[in-house]
């Protein structure tokens, strides 16, 4: 749900203190209420939750002026809780066309690692109130396709995951995509790839290759795709593990 407050007749009349209650106040004008599929993407929001409450009126006073005519300690039940909903809204404002311009900064870190690291993916936005999703589309070595769901943070214009490599199976490039879908259905990618070394026998990591030297070539420890069927002239789609 999202509520705009028309600049020119939706501004609070004042705010004041009423029996020890902060921050009441009283807005004399229009508030529309749209559904999301009805918000005006062209708008930076805030999350605010709203309590809307029904309380008697003091005794004395005859009808409703101003806060002040409210009893605060006496709220009007039915039939036997108090009358009141609570919602989250979004207050709304326009914002230029220059400031909501959307620039995408996307981080992998590392992106070298070994197998059983945790790769961080994160992805940061200018203007995030108009990202629905954002989801990492990635390829293995070996052909296999995998996606990952990015969360987004407290910190709102940024999305973050974190893949595991302990189950991979073989080393190489990871080519991978950040896809992006805004609230209005429209997608956008952009690239995004790490490595996972090969090797690892006495700790030493390498990287794959499609060609390599003999003389360079590492056979024990975890192993490129093919790079067995490589090895004896079996492969023709591989790589080997090769020390640069």
């Amino acid at each position: 749900m999202s509520v705009t407050i028309p600049k020119d007749t939706g501004k609070p009349q004042f705010t004041t203190d009423i029996d020890g209650k902060k921050n009441v106040s009283i807005a004399q004008g229009t508030i529309i209420i749209n559904r999301p599929e009805q918000t005006n993407l062209n708008l930076a929001g805030q999350r605010k939750n709203l309590i809307l409450a029904l309380y008697n009126i003091k005794d004395g006073s005859e009808a409703f002026n101003d806060p002040s005519d409210c009893n605060f300690g006496d709220a009007v039940y039915y039939p036997d809780k108090p009358q009141e909903r609570r919602i989250t809204v979004t207050v709304e404002q326009s914002l230029p066309k220059d400031v909501l311009a959307q620039a995408v900064t996307t981080t992998i870190s590392p992106d070298r690692v070994k197998k059983g690291q945790f790769v961080e993916l994160s992805i940061r936005f200018a203007n995030p109130f108009s990202i629905s999703t954002v989801i990492y589309s990635y390829t293995l070595p070996d052909g296999t396709q995998k996606i990952e769901s990015m969360q987004q943070q407290k910190e709102v214009n940024v999305f973050k995951a974190t893949i595991p490599t302990d189950s991979f199976k073989t080393a190489g490039m990871v080519n991978g995509k950040f896809m992006i879908t805004t609230r209005e259905g429209k997608t956008s990618e952009k690239e995004g790839k790490f490595e996972v070394f090969c090797g690892g026998e006495d700790n030493n990591f390498y990287s794959c290759r499609k060609i390599c030297e003999a003389s360079k070539t590492i056979s024990a420890g975890f192993k490129c795709y093919n790079q067995d069927e490589i090895i004896v002239g079996l492969g023709e789609n591989g790589e080997v593990c090769c020390r640069s």
